[in-house]
């Protein structure tokens, strides 16, 4: 009966692995498509906050962004640690955003750390 429950266990996490792992590679495809297929824009940081989560070094952060052509727009994103400078309020970046929808937002992918 043990065994069962922990291979239950063990297997329950994996799935939530696997599912995690599928969420964020469309979430990447998403931002890509937005970056290539969106309305090209520049946006001035108005909040960068570290929200936790470390990937191969990079931080994860929420920006607050007041997008020129569109509206004000919260992101979060997987950044380098020197793109971080960039980041800080007052500087100005490129984006993309969604003109059906405003709120949506990609970042320019050289900064952002995602292919193209």
């Amino acid at each position: 009966m043990l065994k069962v429950l922990v291979l239950l266990v063990v297997a329950a996490g994996l799935l939530q692995m696997v599912i995690t792992l599928v969420q964020r590679k469309r979430q990447r495809a998403a931002q890509s498509r937005l970056w290539l297929d969106g309305v090209a824009a520049r946006a001035r940081v108005i909040a960068c906050r570290e929200v936790g989560g470390y990937r191969y070094g990079d931080r994860r952060v929420e920006l607050e962004l007041e997008v020129v052509q569109s509206s004000t727009a919260q992101v979060e994103v997987v950044v380098p640690v020197g793109a971080l400078q960039e980041l800080q309020p007052g500087c100005v970046i490129d984006v993309r955003y969604d003109p059906e929808d405003p709120t949506r937002v990609a970042l320019d992918p050289m900064l952002s750390g995602s292919p193209h």
